[in-house]
């Protein structure tokens, strides 16, 4: 997946590079294009909030509202990259597209407010402020084209359409929210990550986690980096504790900052040559702002520039690198200053043979990686089919789908799950042990720091009489995940069962007291009396004694001392059990 969309966003840039040299209708053609996509995405999204008109009190009713996106925000940060064609609109034409442009921003800004996404926040933050100094310096330099009152009149038009729809979003949108959910909560979490402990604020303290531990990876590699597309195999290495990942039901993909992602999977020559094409490319755009002499040109590269600047913020706090529509529309705002410039420092070349061959090469390149990118959503419905089977225990069909699923180009689901654990676990349900072990072993070589493969390939060596091998696997996955549930449980079982009383007791402790897992309540009741009767055999008081002996046979009340050892992180089981004893007295 990553080859295919290197190569689309390359192949991408140049084509458009090419065909759009000399050809000025072509680019605005194309801004056309950009606009009435736009605009798809924000009526879909419009759409999305009426659904939800009823459930916004509700926690996470806004990741309902993404359009045809996955993500509120990545529908966000699509709106965004898509405004500087609006603008351009609006401010150089008095036709038909000017109030295309005018409402297609509102409509954008509308949702954008209304998905409270921070990262595009703070691009219009950057872009806007920029914008003005930019202005600023081009008055005072005397090099400002486009007219004052069309600056005046477009801003005026702009403003009128964002407080229309302020007072629009006050009466169906923000006074439906529950508290949580405002947007001063939103700002406020920005910067109380570190004493507030809420929704907004976790979401924060989590990039900073992710970012560190990317950093740590980065610093194993720094120059060659762990491999285009590898970020999501190699980051549970660094350790998943305390976060949502660690019970194995969640997978993070991004570090939500693009450029440590590149950094981290392609070296710092990589990373190097990322921000160099935004180096050339602003100083093509600067060189244009400062020597032409068309209005259109200076406005066109002027908003292109702002549209590139917000990118980066949201690239700072986001992951739009990984979405074809978003490298798209980051074509499209680094084609407009590169054409202009060549445009301007030498006479367009005719569209002769071998610039049509160049096009036509351009044009294959971009087929292929587009084939190749559709071969793997064909996988994924694939995928899908047989995920559905799984869940039916049709054994079968679900194997059949999953071997046609795999292929060279995918061999990780969408969550970075190897495929073959699919297989795996599906022989592991039939008792087929060796068959089992056979595709877990394969998985583990596609995702070494899989807790669920790690913890699947121990209990398939425990069933197949090889307690040894078991236990190395589950202390690995306990290394990545130290209170992963399923691996705790695990171990706690297979020591209970060899009579080891203080090792059970020590992985059913690691264990999240909140866990579902159905498995815990048993445990608990079996392996807690141990820890009881160690306090029951140092303690003398016989209502202290009496309480112990209720404590043995209360499961809810062990459950409540497990919550607080584990809350307390302390180190003495018996402590906290004579501590809550001697409370209840």
């Amino acid at each position: 997946m990553e080859l295919g969309r290197t190569a689309f966003f390359i192949s991408m840039f140049f084509l458009l590079v090419s065909l759009g040299r000399g050809q000025r209708s072509f680019v605005e053609w194309l801004l056309k294009g950009v606009v009435v996509s736009v605009g798809v995405i924000g009526v879909l999204g419009l759409w999305d909030l009426w659904q939800q008109q009823g459930q916004l009190r509700a926690d996470k009713s806004l990741y309902g509202i993404r359009s045809v996106m996955a993500h509120k925000n990545l529908m966000a940060s699509a709106l965004f990259m898509g405004l500087p064609a609006c603008f351009y609109f609006v401010f150089a034409t008095k036709k038909l597209w000017r109030y295309v442009g005018l409402v297609v921003t509102f409509m954008g800004g509308l949702l954008i407010i209304v998905v409270q996404s921070r990262a595009v926040w703070l691009a219009i933050v950057g872009a806007f402020l920029v914008g003005l100094l930019g202005l600023g310096i081009g008055m005072a330099m005397g090099k400002q084209k486009v007219a004052t009152r069309k600056i005046v009149g477009a801003f005026g038009g702009l403003l009128f359409l964002g407080i229309s729809g302020w007072f629009l979003l006050q009466y169906t949108y923000f006074s439906k929210l529950n508290q949580s959910n405002t947007l001063k909560n939103r700002v406020a979490a920005m910067f109380q990550y570190k004493s507030v402990k809420n929704e907004h604020t976790e979401t924060i303290n989590e990039r900073l986690y992710l970012w560190g531990n990317t950093w740590q990876l980065i610093k194993d590699q720094p120059l060659k980096g762990v491999g285009a597309g590898n970020w999501k195999v190699y980051f549970p290495s660094k350790g998943l504790e305390g976060l949502r990942a660690e019970q194995g039901l969640v997978h993070f993909q991004r570090p939500h900052n693009d450029f440590l992602g590149i950094w981290c999977e392609k070296g710092l020559f990589g990373l190097l040559l990322w921000l160099g094409i935004f180096v050339c490319v602003g100083y093509m755009g600067i060189r244009v702002l400062l020597t032409t002499k068309s209005e259109q040109e200076q406005l066109l590269v002027f908003v292109s520039l702002l549209g590139l600047l917000g990118y980066g913020i949201i690239s700072f706090f986001d992951f739009p690198y990984e979405r074809c529509l978003h490298l798209f529309y980051l074509a499209i705002l680094l084609m407009v200053p590169t054409v202009v410039y060549l445009d301007n420092d030498t006479p367009p070349p005719a569209i002769a043979a071998k610039n049509r061959l160049l096009i036509l090469g351009f044009l294959i390149l971009n087929m292929g990686a587009l084939w190749l990118m559709g071969y793997r959503v064909y996988s994924e419905f694939y995928l899908r089919d047989g995920l559905i089977a799984r869940s039916k225990d049709e054994a079968e069909e679900a194997l059949y789908l999953f071997e046609t699923a795999k292929s060279p180009f995918y061999q990780l689901d969408p969550t970075a799950i190897p495929i073959d654990w699919y297989i795996g676990e599906l022989f592991y349900k039939r008792k087929k042990w060796t068959y089992a072990n056979s595709f877990f072993e394969k998985a583990l070589k596609q995702h070494p720091y899989q807790v669920n493969v790690l913890n699947n390939l121990a209990s398939t060596a425990y069933a197949a009489d090889a307690p040894e091998r078991a236990v190395e696997y589950y202390e690995r996955a306990l290394e990545i995940a130290p209170h992963f549930d399923e691996s705790n449980l695990n171990m706690a079982a297979l020591y209970f069962n060899k009579n080891e009383q203080e090792k059970a007791l020590h992985y059913l402790l690691q264990c999240s007291p909140q866990t579902q897992n159905s498995r815990y309540s048993l445990f608990l009741s079996k392996i807690m009396p141990f820890a009881i009767q160690r306090v029951k055999a140092q303690e003398t008081n016989p209502l202290v004694l009496e309480k112990l002996e209720e404590l043995e046979r209360d499961v809810e009340w062990q459950k409540r001392i497990h919550e607080d050892f584990y809350d307390k992180k302390t180190d003495s089981i018996g402590k906290v059990i004579l501590d809550n004893c001697l409370f209840s007295l």
